[in-house]
């Protein structure tokens, strides 16, 4: 039983990222999803399947990617980097 939980808690564990980006990589992204420029200081997250960013809002009203053709479903939480 205990390794049974452990084996849930670990694959919980692996989905659980942070990708970490500049924000002038973000200044002409816009969101998939709602059509509106990334770089306006909402959460955000990235599609693990395909790499695209979306406002962490946009996911969560399909929870899954808004990019045609692509079925990922796993997002990872985007931190943006402090200008230097």
């Amino acid at each position: 039983r205990r390794l049974e939980l452990l084996r849930q808690f670990s694959a919980v564990l692996l989905q659980v990222s942070i990708a970490e980006l500049a924000p002038e990589r973000l200044l002409d992204v816009i969101c998939p999803y709602c059509r509106a420029g990334i770089a306006d200081g909402n959460a955000l997250v990235v599609c693990q399947s395909c790499g695209t960013v979306h406002h962490d809002e946009c996911w969560a009203h399909d929870s899954q990617c808004a990019v045609f053709g692509c079925r990922g479903t796993t997002p990872t939480a985007v931190r943006v980097r402090e200008p230097a």
